[in-house]
């Protein structure tokens, strides 16, 4: 139960920081493609949104493996924990992004999840940096 506190707490604590950190990294990335490709567009938006999404993805899945076997190891309690927050988490993604999309129009349903993956991938850096 200790585990599950302090992972519990850890995720929220760092969140927000995380976040910050996906601004300089993940953004640039998308800052560079959008120059790359202007003059800036709906498809524009769509493509680059893409590109670093599929990134982040690949980090989320990467630090997903990493940290599910490390607590398959140490702590089933742990894992039960963070099983369950990553499917929250993706429903949660899912259900605002298209939120997002439905109140701001066609390109937050491209640039809603690129954020959160993004923000998502650092969240789970930080997690598997033990």
């Amino acid at each position: 139960m200790r585990v599950l506190i302090l992972l519990m707490s850890f995720l929220l604590l760092f969140s927000t920081l995380s976040y910050a950190k996906s601004s300089s990294e993940y953004d640039a990335l998308y800052a560079n493609c959008v120059d790359e490709n202007e003059p800036i567009n709906n498809m524009v938006v769509a493509k680059c949104s893409a590109v670093v999404s599929d990134k982040a993805m690949a980090e989320i899945s990467r630090r997903y493996q990493s940290i599910h076997l490390r607590f398959t190891k140490a702590s089933p309690e742990a894992l039960s924990s963070f099983e369950m927050s990553q499917k929250a988490w993706i429903q949660y993604r899912n259900t605002h992004c298209d939120l997002a999309g439905r109140y701001v129009g066609q390109p937050m349903f491209d640039f809603c999840p690129m954020k959160m993956n993004a923000a998502r991938a650092l969240e789970l850096r930080m997690l598997d940096s033990d």
